[in-house]
């Protein structure tokens, strides 16, 4: 599973509505953009005894970047979270996912782009497969 299988995904649920989806950098004056990145980890590989594992993790970030608006922005990413909280067992590139985990309860707020004021949110997600 790569970050371009989760992006395709991610558009494939219709919500937010008018929304770019993007793996490159934002730029700092566009709106209605989401940005789909790996996470870093420091876990390390997580491997079962014998060697016989048979679930990956995909530990993905999203940057969700909307409007001069804070309540527009909630609403967006809370429309995302909840499209990504309600799918059952989806199949994202050519993988079947077991369980995403959403890791935050909601969509973290990170307040206003100090240059152009354009409010922003995170949805942390880690999806099994």
């Amino acid at each position: 599973m790569t970050i371009d299988d989760v992006m395709q995904w991610l558009k494939s649920l219709g919500v937010p509505a008018g929304a770019v989806f993007t793996m490159a950098r934002l730029n700092t004056d566009e709106k209605h953009r989401i940005g789909v990145y790996q996470r870093p980890q420091s876990n390390g590989m997580q491997v079962a005894i014998g060697n016989a594992t048979k679930t990956r993790t995909k530990y993905v970030q999203l940057l969700i970047r909307w409007t001069l608006n804070a309540y527009e922005t909630e609403l967006a990413a809370q429309a995302l979270y909840d499209a990504i909280r309600a799918a059952d067992h989806p199949t994202i590139g050519t993988s079947t996912v077991s369980y995403i985990d959403l890791v935050t309860p909601e969509p973290v707020d990170l307040g206003a782009d100090e240059n152009n004021g354009i409010f922003e949110r995170a949805v942390w997600l880690d999806i099994y497969y």
